[in-house]
């Protein structure tokens, strides 16, 4: 993908009002509500204070002109609906937020332009310590346009959104590109609308600025627009010692549903200590553009995680890339943990070193506990395998990527890893990674999730962890719950000292492998112990997960026999802490064997008491034996092996039996454990902070 999209000055115009003579409105005292419905029954009015649900507001002209202070809301009705931009330029403080949200009975309060290239539906300006939840926005070419033009902006929650109809900023993407300048400054500093999109004017910054930090996004569902949640700042600037990734500091994207996205659902530049997971991703790229297309675009980044997640399905627009996730330019500490990347025309990753770029560098990245699955399905070269290394800088510069690539499983029929224009993994460290011989034998627990348990799956709930049932489907949050544990898509909550657990049933005897990694829903979470049981028989586990982050538990198991019918749960215990709920996907593999499994160890009972000993007497003198011929040799019908022996068979210090593994996974590592613990793949922290 060629990185051409660039900055230049922005001047951005609000629009303040739908038509006519803004009112003056009355100063209100701090934690004031302001409320807006425009239903016929509402009694709404824009000559009065808009401070109660008796009189509210009408529309956003008051609203747009008014001096909200730290601590206010602005509350729109459930069911109303309005074709009119949401304007604020004020910012809340530290306890204090300023919030835009909803009240009231009923669908979310609507927001739905009629789609022309000035309309936007809400526009912050210099925020902080802002929070927009429970809308529904459409049809504008920029949902929430977050625009900074000074440093040192903090705080801002984005939650339970729908935002739809996303279109008319476009970048062309061909060789013939238009003024940029002109361009950005047209188009409020954004290179592509957006759902929500951040950006910039031009702006002087070192390497200890921030212009903004501490941003949440979460609940969000995204459709058919050209870009889902964007960091665009047109697409990128540099500073004085930097490459940018400080502009924006401390990002957390989790529970997007991202859909039908024309151009790339995540856009992530000029970002450091960034998270994203829990997100499903489906169809994005889905225009052709010559420059290239991504699902995630990641540039000018340091320390970014994308983890427990699902990109899947860029389809074939015939144009360069098509690939789920993009390392474009600039990248350091870049890691995909623990997702499913499947179905993609292109690689599942792309590590891209273009020539031309005397600035990028790529290091220190992790690749690691994946499921790759059938990616590169257009087979257009050299965008093919896996993971592709594309280029290797030049031609007066190198650049060749760095870091490891390990306990991935993987099903390509391109290859998993794969170079094009000189590309290399020589500086990867590539280990354990497993291929899997089926997409029959290969499950991903969040993409298995729905309305009907599928695949073997199954919810459940225990008191004593011993008894469990079963948890039911609730279409109003489309999760498994028994109205107090929850399982969802993604992670699993118990309530109280109760357990949870996804369960998977094995559909036949075989030799199984998992990777997965436990980490809490939101830091500073309830502590939750996970484990990982075999008919109720810990195999993994028990184990704290830390909720000081999101780096988790990584638990893992290479080739468990288990037979068909065993049930393996992955279980959430609470500990009577509430808060306790844990992202945590599963992938499994399995390998079938012939072989029958170990059976699951039983409790061993108490010994039972044994009576003490009585004395023995001395014995009395015996006289010395008189001299008595050796006796012939005669075989005792009576004698049993010593008990050191019973049990132990012939091959204790010989080489294992033949498991009916297949050899390429012999290789990837000896099987242990057989039996029923296997073997569980030691992981270290890999990195220092920067």
């Amino acid at each position: 993908m060629t990185y051409t999209r660039t900055l230049t000055k922005l001047g951005l115009v609000a629009a303040m009002s739908a038509g006519g003579t803004l009112l003056a409105v009355p100063a209100q005292a701090e934690d004031t509500t302001y409320y807006i419905d425009n239903r016929p029954e509402s009694n709404c009015s824009n000559d009065g204070p808009g401070t109660s649900q008796d009189e509210p507001w009408c529309d956003f002209t008051l609203a747009n002109d008014h001096d909200f202070e730290p601590g206010d809301s602005i509350l729109l009705a459930r069911g109303a609906e309005w074709d009119q931009e949401l304007y604020l330029n004020e910012a809340g403080e530290p306890g204090a937020p300023i919030t835009i949200s909803a009240y009231g009975d009923g669908a979310r309060p609507k927001i739905i332009r009629n789609g022309e290239p000035a309309e936007r539906g809400v526009v912050l300006r210099n925020p902080s310590h802002v929070r927009v939840s429970h809308l529904e926005i459409g049809d504008a070419v920029v949902g929430v346009l977050n625009y900074f033009d000074s440093l040192d902006h903090e705080g801002l929650v984005f939650d339970n959104l729908y935002i739809h109809g996303i279109t008319g900023v476009k970048w062309p993407g061909s060789d013939e590109e238009p003024d940029v300048g002109a361009f950005c400054e047209a188009n409020y500093g954004m290179s592509a609308s957006a759902a929500i999109s951040f950006t910039a004017p031009p702006t002087h910054f070192t390497a200890d600025d921030t212009m903004a930090r501490d941003i949440v996004l979460r609940n969000l569902d995204l459709h058919e627009s050209e870009d889902g949640v964007s960091f665009d700042f047109c697409n990128g600037q540099a500073g004085e010692g930097t490459d940018g990734n400080n502009l924006v500091k401390g990002v957390t994207i989790q529970d997007v549903n991202a859909v039908d996205i024309f151009d790339e659902a995540f856009r992530l530049v000029n970002l450091r200590h960034a998270t994203v997971m829990n997100s499903h991703v489906v169809r994005a790229g889905n225009e052709p553009v010559a420059t290239g297309k991504a699902a995630v675009f990641v540039g000018r980044t340091r320390d970014v995680t994308i983890v427990n997640s699902i990109v899947r399905d860029v389809p074939d627009t015939n144009s360069p890339d098509q690939t789920a996730i993009d390392y474009e330019v600039a990248n350091d500490q870049v890691d995909v943990k623990n997702s499913f990347l499947t179905g993609n025309a292109g690689p599942g990753i792309e590590l891209l070193a273009l020539a031309g770029r005397s600035w990028d560098h790529s290091e220190d990245h992790e690749i690691s506990g994946n499921m790759f699955l059938n990616n590169s399905v257009a087979r257009k070269d050299p965008y093919l395998g896996g993971i592709n290394q594309h280029g290797n800088g030049g031609p007066d510069y190198e650049v060749v990527p760095s870091g490891v690539i390990r306990d991935n499983l993987h099903l390509e029929p391109t290859g998993f890893l794969r170079t094009a224009e000189g590309g290399s993994f020589d500086r990867f460290t590539v280990e354990n990674n497993r291929e899997f011989d089926s997409s029959d034998h290969a499950f991903y627990a969040s993409a298995d999730f729905g309305a009907e348990p599928a695949r073997g799956w199954s919810y459940e709930a225990s008191s004593n962890g011993d008894d469990w049932a079963a948890l039911e489907w609730q279409e109003s949050t489309r999760r498994y719950t028994d109205g107090e544990n929850e399982v969802d898509k993604f992670w699993q909550s118990p309530a109280g000292a109760a357990t949870v657990a996804r369960t998977w049933t094995v559909p036949e005897t075989s030799f199984v492998t998992i990777r997965s990694r436990a980490l809490p829903q939101s830091t500073g979470n309830g502590d939750a112990t996970i484990r990982i049981t075999r008919n109720g028989h810990t195999v993994w586990g028990p184990e704290t997960v830390p909720t000081d982050g999101f780096e988790g538990v990584v638990a893992n198991l290479d080739d468990l026999h288990v037979g068909e019918g065993d049930q393996l749960r992955f279980e959430v215990d609470g500990a009577g802490d509430e808060g306790a709920a844990t992202s945590w996907t599963p992938a499994i593999t399995y390998t079938p064997t012939d072989q029958p499994p170990p059976p699951v160890p039983t409790e061993t009972p108490e010994p039972t008491e044994t009576p003490e000993p009585t004395e023995t007497p001395e014995p009395t003198e015996t006289p010395e034996p008189t001299e008595t011929p050796e006796p012939t040799e005669t075989p005792d019908p009576t004698d049993e092996p010593d008990e050191d022996d019973e049990g132990s068979g012939e091959d204790d210090d010989e080489d294992l039996p033949d498991t009916g593994v297949p050899a390429a996974l012999l290789a990837a590592g000896a099987i242990a454990a057989l039996g029923g613990g296997g073997v569980v793949s030691a992981i270290s922290r890999r990195r220092t902070e920067g």
